[in-house]
Parts: C-alpha cells; structure tokens; sequence
C-alpha cells in the first residue's frame, strides 16, 4: 500500500524504513533486520527486505545458524554476494544501527508493527485502504502547493488605518455568472476590518478567488487565493462587535 502511495507520488512521497524487531517473539528478528542492511549496503535493501518478509515461514523459527545459512543463500539468489553478507551477520556490522534505530522508535511511542510515522508524527490506528493514503496525500500536497503560493504574498504587517470611519463604503463581488453581491460595509462598528478589507482588495488579494465554503441558507466564505479555506494575509487582526447590530437574513 505504502508502495503505491511511492509510485503515485514519486516527487512528494518518500518511503524511510526503520527497524523493530520483535525481538522477544521471534528469534530470528534481529538478524534479519542485519541481513536486510547488510544487503542494503549491496543496494537491494528493498529486494531482499520483501523478500524476507514473503517467506518468513521459511526461516522465522529456525535455529540460529540455519537462519544465518538462510540469509547468506538468500542473497546468493537474488544475485548478491552471499559471502560478504555472511561476513557482515558474524562480525555484528550492523548490529549497533539496528538496535539504535529500535531504541529510537521506542523512545518516540512505537508500540509495536507495523507502525507509521508522517511528518514526524506518529499515526495511531495505521489505516491500510490505499484510498484513505491517497486521499491524505493530496490534502497534504495541496496544502504545502498553498502555503508556497501564500509564501509569495503575504505580508508582515496588518496595513495602517487609513479609512474614514465617518465615510460610506459598499463592496461589489462580481460572480463568474455575470451576477453582483453588493456588500455594506460599517467602518464605525468594525474599523479594523472594514480597513483590512479595503487595503486586501486595492491590493488584489481578492480578484479571482473563489468561494472555498457553502452552506446553502448559513454561510458562503471566501478570502483565501489558495481556494483551500486554510490561508491568510500573513497577520491577524482583533475580532470586532457591535451590539447593536444582528443578522437579519
């Protein structure tokens, strides 16, 4: 499943594989994690790692040395060198690294396998429907296509106040059916937003956006270039009431 995710974004998706064996219920769990990097080191991490896992029948409840057999015969027919991975199972190379990486996911809530960390944060209840991943996925890649986009406009600052607060303003969205909401806008009661709103659309934070929420009878929001419903100008201003005014709508 991960796999697919890999092949169907190969420019955004990157697939890092760590070890914990389960030492304590298979006894054959931490040598064939050091096999797996010993092949690594041959480049076929990947090769061998499925390999391994497809058969693990095969070699899971085997003493020690006929497991250690097993992964040296089992590089020797994917094509690698099986001497030279034997090598490294008896001199322990890459012991330390297995059993670091096990501590390391013990140290930041691993539970068991399999176990999935995105982002650097670890997910409980690991789906596995590729649909649930791909849909995460795209939400994430728009997301990061977003916050880049609003990288590029967003300002430091709020602007200065520079509304008449005794003045009349109106604002008039133009539709993409050709029709027009004209929109009063009440610099005494909401000086701050009346200004914000002003200065965002002499600036044409607006133009072109669309309306990235609808609720028929309730609400209809825009204001976001991204479409997502997630970006700002790049600061905030206060929230403002009057009480003297409601909905009437």
């Amino acid at each position: 499943m991960l796999e697919r995710l890999v092949d169907a974004y190969p420019e955004q998706v990157q697939l890092v594989y760590r070890h914990f064996p389960l030492n304590s219920i298979h006894a054959n769990a931490q040598k064939s994690a050091e096999a797996a990097e010993a092949a690594g080191a041959q480049g076929a991490f990947w090769e061998y790692h499925d390999a391994l896992f497809a058969r693990q029948q095969e070699w899971s409840s085997l003493d020690a040395d006929a497991a250690h057999d097993y992964f040296v015969a089992l590089a020797d027919e994917l094509g690698l060198d099986g001497e030279a991975l034997g090598d490294d199972l008896n001199n322990d190379t890459f012991a330390d690294y297995v059993t670091a990486v096990e501590a390391e996911s013990i140290a930041i809530g691993l539970g068991g396998t399999p176990s999935v960390i995105v982002d650097g944060f670890l997910i409980p209840n690991v789906p596995f429907e590729f649909e649930v991943w791909d849909n995460y996925v795209q939400q994430r890649v728009a997301i990061i296509e977003a916050e880049a986009i609003l990288a590029d406009i967003q300002y430091d600052a709020p602007p200065p106040m520079t509304i008449d607060a005794e003045a009349s303003y109106t604002a008039t969205i133009l539709l993409e059916n050709g029709e027009e909401i004209v929109i009063e806008l009440l610099p005494k009661s909401a000086p701050e937003t009346v200004n914000n709103f002003v200065f965002l659309a002499e600036e044409g934070w607006f133009d072109g956006i669309m309306f990235h929420r609808v609720i028929p009878g309730f609400m209809a929001q825009t204001g976001d270039p991204t479409g997502l419903g997630i970006g700002g100008p790049g600061y905030t201003i206060n929230d403002e009431f009057d009480p003297e005014l409601s909905h009437d709508g």
